[in-house]
């Protein structure tokens, strides 16, 4: 096979693995806090349900990403992530006992955690050997999870366990076949001189990390309290599964455009300024809410997702590959997970569950809006200066 036939297979199959694996998390992100009281959890037990994946995430996405750092072996830790995580989810749709679901849940956390954050630096190191620009396929991933959220909204969800997790195991095994033709990408060194364990020692000495992750910290604990219970928000209001899904669809759909341009705004304005404005937008997204409750309003709003989540998670992609020497690429993307989606989950989690238990829903938005407020004026304020080169 040619040299450029083997970058265009490589090239395809990224993005069919972005495309096929981002679609499958809807049916963790979007439905799942829906089946969850379709088996009889209350918004504080789901709340507390859902808090405890971000622990088991906490502990191990870091041993992950080392695993992967120091062996080499990305592709094979990969596909035996997606085989473990297979057999989590259909355990988790089969049963109805409280604890089994809360032990099938912890298990499918173990094994999804690393999926994408591995993928990232694997696909970040590709892109920047074949001068690539990440945001072209982390797209499709947006077009991907749109995609399954209208699916799973139209056919799956209301045709019970055994077809949800049909479309659901078709999306893994495809994107695993697509993993298995990509060509493994030359590994950058550690310095000899200092190891892995020195190398990481020496990041995390480095004050813009922790200023860096208080700000992730502010910005993702509002974020994932609205988004987590975003199903379940709309559900109290009479929106159907379509909608809900649809409200999903929408919300990716506006990441595309951010991802497709995002190389020539971080060049133009900077990562930190991006950072800004994204933390900056998120007050207002979630401040909208308190005007009109509607379903439709709720769903239109959805809109702003690119500008937010899209927008702060490729311009903190960006700032932390500044943070992070090459060799330790996938450590310093587990590093980024855990700031903006981990430990957020556990304290979003809770918090949102809490609030919509005790029937704070207007109480949630607002203290969202309030808390990336201040996310935004702590970085607008105290965040070095970033270079404005490209992200790859």
């Amino acid at each position: 096979m040619s040299g450029g036939m083997r970058l265009n297979r490589d090239r395809l199959s990224f993005i069919a693995f972005f495309f096929l694996y981002y679609g499958t998390t809807a049916i963790t992100v979007v439905f799942m806090p829906l089946v969850l009281k379709s088996k009889g959890l209350s918004p504080l037990e789901i709340g507390g349900f859902l808090s405890t994946a971000p622990l088991v995430t906490l502990v191990m996405q870091p041993l992950w990403g080392m695993a992967a750092d120091r062996s080499g072996r990305t592709k094979l830790l990969l596909l035996s992530a997606m085989c473990g995580l297979l057999l989590a989810m259909g355990l988790l749709l089969g049963t109805q006992d409280k604890s089994l679901l809360l032990a099938c849940y912890l298990m499918y956390t173990l094994f999804s955690c690393p999926v994408i954050p591995m993928m990232d630096a694997w696909n970040f190191s590709y892109c920047e050997k074949q001068g690539e620009n990440y945001g072209s396929f982390r797209l499709w991933g947006s077009l991907g999870f749109a995609a399954m959220s209208i699916c799973f909204g139209l056919f799956a969800v209301g045709a019970g366990e055994t077809v949800l997790f049909s479309f659901f195991a078709a999306s893994v095994g495809l994107a695993a076949m697509a993993l298995l033709l990509i060509r493994p990408v030359e590994k950058t060194a550690f310095n000899k001189k200092r190891g892995y364990g020195k190398e990481l020692l020496q990041v995390l000495k480095d004050k813009r990390v922790w200023v860096f992750a208080l700000f992730l910290l502010l910005a993702g604990i509002p974020a994932r309290s609205v988004d987590s219970f975003y199903g379940l928000i709309l559900e109290g209001r009479g929106a159907s599964a379509f909608l809900i899904g649809a409200g999903w669809a929408l919300a990716c759909l506006s990441e595309v455009p951010v991802f497709a341009t995002a190389q020539r705004w971080i060049v133009k304005r900077g990562s930190t300024f991006l950072m800004t404005a994204a933390a900056a937008v998120y007050c207002i997204r979630w401040a909208l809410p308190l005007v009109s409750g509607a379903p439709g309003w709720l769903v239109a709003i959805q809109l702003l997702h690119g500008l937010t989540n899209g927008m702060l998670f490729i311009a903190s992609m960006h700032y932390m590959k500044e943070l992070v020497p090459a060799a330790l690429r996938a450590s310093g993307q587990t590093l980024l997970m855990l700031f903006l989606f981990t430990i957020p989950g556990i304290a979003g989690n809770s918090l949102g569950g809490w609030m919509l238990d005790g029937g704070h829903e207007t109480g949630l938005f607002a203290l969202a809006s309030l808390l990336s407020l201040g996310a935004a004026l702590l970085w607008r304020l105290f965040s070095p200066k970033s270079g404005r080169r490209p992200l790859v």
